[in-house]
């Protein structure tokens, strides 16, 4: 469900079609006690003001952090990869 939720973001608001060449990655890693999904895109970035008001958050965001609130030592950050693209991790213990 967080992978779904967070490349149907990447898909909505990333990417407005007129991307030469969309690209999005979808990356899983264990480190140690650590498991790490990486979901990162090169459409729009997202906006800092959706960053800054995380109190009023979207759906997609309610939806992601309260399944990775129930996985052990579950979080999650989002950021804006320059100009261009935004990369969502969410890391959790194994």
């Amino acid at each position: 469900m967080i992978v779904n939720e967070l490349v149907d973001n990447a898909l909505q608001h990333g990417f407005n079609g007129g991307d030469p060449e969309p690209e999005l990655q979808i990356i899983f890693g264990k480190d140690g006690p650590q498991i790490t999904i990486i979901v990162q895109h090169n459409g729009l970035s997202i906006p800092e003001e959706d960053l800054i008001k995380r109190d009023s958050l979207s759906l997609g965001f309610t939806i992601i952090e309260d399944f990775v609130w129930r996985l052990p030592k579950g979080k999650w950050t989002i950021s804006p990869i320059g100009v261009v693209g935004t990369i969502a991790q969410v890391m959790f213990a194994a």
